[in-house]
């Protein structure tokens, strides 16, 4: 049975998008938030988590940044072309792996995230 991202980087050690495996800047995030979750068993899903470094984590926690069911990354209009530019925001980058079971909860960050904003890719 596959593993979600967050349970193959904490078994592998590595980040979810680049394969990183320093621990410093690695941030375990949450596609639905902790008080969103309707119960326990949401919360601790280990498909609601995503294992990304430090400037992801925070640009995902802010809902700027979510990804598409594919993996790819979505962008908020709120980040400018300039801080996107410098804070290695490519069109390139998505997550390395997604399982049907993260699709949920990507969605209900997406539809935060779109709420907020119009995304670009």
């Amino acid at each position: 049975r596959a593993r979600s991202v967050a349970g193959r980087c904490v078994r592998r050690r590595t980040h979810a998008r680049t394969q990183a495996r320093s621990q410093a800047h690695r941030r375990a995030s949450h596609a639905t938030p902790w008080a969103d979750c309707a119960t326990d068993a949401e919360r601790l899903n280990v498909f609601n988590g995503l294992l990304l470094c430090a400037n992801l984590d925070a640009l995902f926690d802010r809902i700027l940044i979510s990804f598409a069911a594919s993996g790819a990354l979505l962008v908020s209009d709120r980040v400018s072309l300039a801080d996107r530019e410098s804070l290695g925001l490519a069109a390139s980058t998505c997550l390395r792996w997604v399982a049907p079971e993260h699709l949920p909860f990507l969605s209900y960050h997406r539809t935060r995230m779109l709420a907020e904003s119009s995304p670009t890719v």
